[in-house]
């Protein structure tokens, strides 16, 4: 009976230390399960900035000028670029006059440091049909309702005097107010000037938005600055707010660091 009672103490113990290894390695793989998801989950939660850059009002612009730009490239520190260049441009790094930004700030930024780039513009053929449709219904809207024309160049005008002025620095030129105005802006032009402005426009933003999905699948964890025209910025943004891709506020993260 005695030996009965040791067999069965025996077990009672071997039980209990079973129970309580097979729970911990248990929770050991969990743990391990867990750490690993939320790994994936950090490993692909790239941030993404969206910058919206002037062109040749970079030269009249106090806050916004190209060193500004430079700046806030350089605070930024990204590992990878898209930009608002075709991939010829980019292979040549020559682009239209009006570009003062790439061949005074962000050409040189690229040759002198090692960030992956993609031009964000479409090639040939898709390019120039863009480009053409676009012309077309300008040149349409100024012929057949050359009044209306001229208001909307003047509407234009005074819209960049406005904001220009009000622009207290980068941040507000990247801010809500400016996405609105100009998204405004963008919209009634496509119902003023037609279709062939509207879908036209739809198209290329569409197109910058489909290069920075690429981007980030192709470089998963890293950040991401993608440069655009102004009025195009709001567009882009949007486009990836609803992609549900981790976007950075760009107007609360330039007024976080005074730029």
């Amino acid at each position: 009976m005695k030996n009965l009672f040791k067999i069965n103490g025996a077990l009672c113990v071997a039980v209990f230390f079973l129970v309580h290894l097979t729970q911990h390695q248990t929770s050991a793989q969990k743990w391990r399960s867990n750490f690993f998801i939320r790994h994936l989950e950090n490993t692909h939660k790239n941030e993404v900035y969206v910058l919206g850059t002037l062109y040749k009002r970079h030269e009249n612009t106090n806050v916004y000028h190209l060193e500004a730009l430079k700046k806030v490239i350089l605070s930024i520190n990204p590992q990878v670029l898209v930009l608002d260049v075709t991939p010829e441009e980019l292979r040549l790094q020559k682009v239209y006059p009006g570009k003062i930004e790439y061949t005074n700030v962000i050409f040189p930024l690229v040759n002198s440091n090692k960030y992956r780039v993609y031009p964000a513009e479409p090639d040939e053929p898709k390019f120039s049909t863009i480009v053409n449709e676009v012309t077309k219904a300008h040149a349409d809207f100024k012929k057949n309702q050359p009044s209306c024309s001229r208001s909307l160049e003047e509407y234009n005008t005074s819209l960049y005097q406005l904001l220009t002025h009000s622009w207290k620095n980068v941040a507000d030129a990247n801010g809500k107010t400016t996405d609105q105005l100009l998204a405004a802006k963008l919209r009634l032009e496509g119902e003023v000037i037609g279709k062939g402005q509207a879908e036209s426009w739809k198209i290329w933003n569409r197109h910058t938005t489909d290069v920075v999905l690429q981007a980030l699948k192709e470089n998963i964890g890293k950040r991401i600055l993608v440069i655009t025209g102004i009025e195009n910025a709001s567009f882009i943004r949007q486009n990836l707010k609803n992609e549900e891709v981790n976007l950075v506020d760009m107007e609360a993260w330039l007024n976080k660091r005074f730029l």
